[in-house]
């Protein structure tokens, strides 16, 4: 803080290309991967696929209640801390606040669904459920901090928070394995510790905002709320789509089946590195952009570059999942073929939903996610009884398959047509160079 009392200037990052910004984020996404890679199988080889499934039905839990309790702020928040710097103090308090309001409300209303519905979540008992909602202020606070420092484009410590939030759950990990023989509850222990961890590191990354004095921003709260409810439903819709197949696997064939679903979702959910990255990039860039460009030849760029990623992740997970999980896993190897086209219709999406969290989503496109979502849970709710959780694979597949379809319909009719978005091996090395050059 100034001596006047003004509020500190937010920092001001040297700006790196958009290029470069995707490769640093993608090399701490990639550790980051890595990271719970090496958790998922020290819990999976631990706890066996019982444990694993319970575990994995907490950390979907974990996620869904994290998207919930969103509301928009992952975009909200870095499209106003880059529009208006000005504001980035009232913008980190607001976020302290909600995360801590939120947290509670998703807590008891998970507590009442769990009563209405106790198969949802069964293996959990009252006092792992506690320790599960007990990471959840942590985590949204961590997000909604994120989102500022992507508005700031400050990746370094942007990645640092998850980043951290790993690496302390694994070695943690390590030394309890080594140390003793911990069970389920002690796991998440250490994995709830983690998100705490992490929070620490956004609030350090943040102290200036945190401790200046906070400028009058009338109408602030109301503005990114307002923008966040835009985009929360796409979100959420997006999420659910194969969390809440997790769910339905447990609740319908149970922990065992869980588990070896879950590996597959893992493993897919590991692979969508790059278009995540790049789609987390674009956003600040996306927000100051007055064209459709910069999104069209990303589109172009990614098309064959994710194909030839997906292609080549059926063989190496033919091979690495009994390698690595154990033979108790090979169940699973089906379940993530039939997830490969879906795998890659998520891809694809990343980008295009960047460009609609931050421009608006249509009510058309908004209706393609709700049928798809609906579409997915009815049929699961019918054909996971008939055909076992080969089901649940197969099903995504599909939605994010009609899913993709729409968008890229929409976006073809915004930017002149799919000639537009057709990739050529020359393009592609000019677009790649030109993201390095341009900021």
């Amino acid at each position: 803080m100034t001596s006047g009392g003004a509020p500190s200037s937010p920092p001001q990052p040297r700006q790196r290309t958009f290029g470069a910004d995707v490769l640093l984020t993608a090399g701490s996404k990639a550790l980051f991967v890595l990271s719970t890679a090496l958790i998922t199988v020290i819990v999976a080889r631990s706890l066996g696929p019982d444990g694993q499934g319970t575990f994995a039905v907490a950390f979907s839990l974990t996620l869904l209640l994290v998207q919930l309790g969103s509301i928009g702020l992952p975009i909200a928040n870095p499209y106003f801390a880059a529009r208006h710097p000005e504001q980035q103090a009232t913008l980190v308090r607001l976020s302290l606040a909600l995360s801590l309001a939120l947290a509670a409300v998703l807590a008891l209303a998970t507590v009442l669904v769990n009563q209405l519905i106790p198969d949802l979540l069964q293996g959990l008992t009252r006092v792992q459920l506690a320790i599960t909602l007990g990471a959840i202020p942590a985590a949204l606070a961590s997000l909604y901090l994120q989102g500022v420092l992507l508005g700031q484009r400050r990746m370094l410590p942007y990645n640092a928070v998850e980043l951290t939030q790993v690496a302390s759950t694994l070695v943690a990990l390590v030394l309890a394995f080594a140390l003793a023989d911990p069970g389920l509850t002690a796991v998440l222990l250490i994995v709830g510790g983690g998100r705490y961890v992490a929070l620490l590191v956004g609030l350090w990354s943040l102290r200036r905002l945190i401790l200046s004095a906070v400028p009058h921003a009338p109408g602030l709260a109301r503005r990114v709320l307002g923008h966040g409810s835009r985009v929360y439903v796409v979100g959420l819709l997006n999420f659910a789509l194969i969390r809440i197949d997790l769910l339905l696997v447990n609740a319908i064939l149970g922990a065992g089946d869980a588990g070896q679903y879950s590996i597959a979702v893992y493993i897919a959910e590991a692979l969508t590195i790059l278009p995540m990255v790049i789609g987390t990039n674009l956003v600040p860039r996306v927000a100051v952009a007055r064209d459709s460009d910069l999104t069209a030849g990303v589109v172009r760029v990614l098309a064959p570059l994710w194909a030839a990623v997906c292609l080549l992740s059926i063989p190496a997970a033919v091979v690495g999942i009994p390698l690595i999980f154990g033979d108790s896993y090979r169940d699973a190897i089906p379940l993530y073929l039939w997830l490969v086209v879906g795998l890659y219709a998520t891809g694809m999406l990343n980008a295009l939903i960047t460009h609609y969290l931050v421009r608006g989503y249509s009510r058309s496109l908004m209706a393609v996610w709700v049928v798809a979502l609906a579409g997915n849970v009815i049929f699961n709710i019918v054909l996971l009884p008939e055909l076992g959780v080969v089901a649940a694979p197969i099903l995504s597949t599909v939605a994010y398959t009609v899913v993709l379809i729409a968008h890229l319909h929409a976006f073809a009719g915004e930017i002149g047509g799919y000639r537009q978005l057709r990739p050529t091996p020359r393009e592609t090395l000019l677009l790649l160079r030109a993201a390095f050059a341009s900021r």
